[in-house]
């Protein structure tokens, strides 16, 4: 008599084996270090724009799906991915992010979001039946960048240090989300951009703008979601301007039987190649939810194949 994990094994057959044979031999080549025949290509103008802290990504949900988060609403974080998320965000609710980045730098992100029938600055109609919010993106590093004059230096020597400095970059933004039908959303939001280093600084503004649309494809539920973000003018050092991150952004989300989310995300900064994210979260019980995500670069991640994963715990 066969044993039960001998039954099983046959029943699979060669064709389940081969599969799995597959799956392990592509997660054994995302583990690999990049082999410099495959290193990752680098963008022509890549670090070129301004204000690059506004591309890394807020929200400890968002993150952990793979920043695949242009069609998800409802959640105040929206005004950072897309303002049209907003309509969905109901009541009074305050949000926090801290971010230990890399080598000293680090980001605290908070939002807080209101009905907007309570905020005057916004005009009458449509806007004031939806939800209004409020951020702080403050990225930074302490004062530990030491002063050099470069006329000092030569091959052989290194200049003597002549002190400490720092550097931080600062952005307000105010926007807001509503209805235009049952199944339209849209929003926009206007932040304030400011980088300093040392004694120089610069500042500029930018608009959001997003939009949300859900539809029924094969009786199941879909919600699309469109944004572009930071569109402003450049961000001027010395008199010099440096563009800020232009990105477009787009996305679908779906919610499957048993309360399964899953999200895909599109994104392009005029900085870089386009981005896919893949993300999805998983009930576990009925306080425990299991996130991950995975975003891929095209031409490769700079930091290799496992640097696209992320995963999380939500309660």
């Amino acid at each position: 008599m066969r044993s039960k994990s001998a039954v099983i094994a046959a029943a699979r057959g060669p064709a389940f084996r081969l599969r799995a044979a597959a799956l392990l031999f592509f997660a054994a080549q995302l583990a690999l270090p990049a082999r410099p025949l495959h290193a990752a290509k680098i963008y022509p103008s890549a670090g070129s724009t301004s204000a690059a802290f506004l591309k890394i990504g807020v929200g400890a949900r968002a993150v952990a799906m793979g920043g695949a988060y242009t069609a998800l609403p409802g959640d105040p974080y929206a005004l950072y991915w897309n303002p049209a998320g907003l309509a969905d965000a109901d009541g009074r609710r305050f949000s926090f992010t801290h971010n230990d980045y890399f080598s000293g730098l680090a980001q605290e992100y908070a939002v807080y979001t209101l009905p907007s029938s309570g905020v005057v600055l916004l005009p009458k109609g449509p806007a004031r039946s939806g939800t209004t919010g409020f951020s702080i993106n403050y990225f930074y590093t302490g004062k530990d960048l030491e002063r050099r004059s470069s006329g000092e230096e030569s091959l052989n020597t290194i200049a003597t240090p002549e002190g400490k400095f720092g550097a931080h970059d600062l952005a307000f933004t105010m926007g807001f989300g509503f209805r235009r039908s049952d199944a339209v959303r849209a929003g926009a939001a206007v932040k304030f951009i400011s980088q300093t280093i040392d004694d120089r600084s610069g500042a500029s503004a930018a608009l959001d703008l997003g939009g949300l649309y859900d539809f029924t494809w094969r009786g199941r539920a879909f919600t699309a979601g469109l944004a572009v973000q930071n569109l402003g003018p450049s961000l001027k050092f010395n008199e010099r301007g440096y563009p800020l991150p232009l990105t477009g952004r787009a996305g679908l989300s779906t919610r499957l039987d048993g309360g399964t989310v899953l999200a895909l995300d599109l994104s392009k900064a005029i900085d870089n190649y386009p981005f896919l994210a893949a993300g999805a979260e998983h009930p576990l019980g009925e306080k425990l939810l299991l996130r991950c995500g995975y975003r891929l670069r095209q031409h490769g991640n700079e930091s290799g194949g496992l640097s696209g994963f992320s995963g999380g715990i939500g309660f």
